[in-house]
């Protein structure tokens, strides 16, 4: 019995000896951060023919070449803005629709793409006769809501 309790002694104190010991060096990193409120109006979004989707670009002279190869730029749609009930979702955001006049389902997706000094806000159907501005009019007015950290 002792010789049993010895070599789990010895074994629990060698295993304590070898384990290994992870000591985080703590680095703290002064962050900047700016939010910027984006508004776009029914009559700003644009129809690309090519792509068949829409489209809204943005000049933004706070995003800088700094933010945009070293900081993180994350973009909201804001609904009931400027009320209680306000709340934002993160984008890429999919939306199932319903076409009023016949039925149909489809779906449409918002997105948004950037470089140094811009943002574009994209929203893309995913049945492209849902996008043509012949038949169908633009999207409705939207808020957004743009954080970059650096």
């Amino acid at each position: 019995m002792e010789k049993r309790t010895l070599f789990v002694v010895l074994v629990c104190v060698l295993l304590g000896f070898s384990s290994c010991n992870y000591y985080p060096k703590e680095v703290v990193y002064e962050s900047n951060f700016k939010t910027l409120d984006l508004r776009v109006y029914a009559d700003q979004w644009t129809f690309s023919n090519e792509g068949r989707y829409y489209y809204c670009t943005f000049e933004v002279p706070e995003l800088t070449s700094k933010i945009y190869n070293y900081g993180v730029v994350t973009c909201y749609r804001e609904y009931n803005k400027g009320t209680n009930d306000a709340y934002q979702l993160p984008l890429p955001q999919t939306i199932h629709n319903v076409d009023a006049g016949n039925g149909a389902l489809y779906t449409s997706t918002i997105d948004f793409s950037f470089a140094v000094g811009l943002v574009e806000i994209v929203l893309t159907n995913n049945d492209f006769i849902y996008c043509a501005p012949v038949i169908y009019s633009a999207p409705e007015g939207m808020d957004f809501r743009l954080n970059m950290v650096w």
